[in-house]
């Protein structure tokens, strides 16, 4: 996924497959820029649980990255 709304305050919004998706940052207090990609650890409802690229997760649900 690709931040598409910059990521700030936990709150932003990312770009997979062409929609736009409301992003949570899993660990709140990172500034994610307009750009960067972003691993998904988790829907709930239509917001995307977010985390940096090149971050461990640990999550059981696979990964999504366009």
């Amino acid at each position: 996924a690709v931040v598409s709304e910059a990521i700030g305050n936990g709150l932003g919004a990312v770009r997979v497959d062409g929609s736009e998706w409301t992003a949570e940052l899993i660990v709140p207090g990172d500034e994610i820029p307009i750009g960067a990609k972003v691993e998904i650890q988790e829907v709930s409802g239509t917001t995307l649980k977010v985390y940096p690229l090149g971050q461990p997760g640990g999550s059981s649900f696979p990964s999504i990255t366009p």
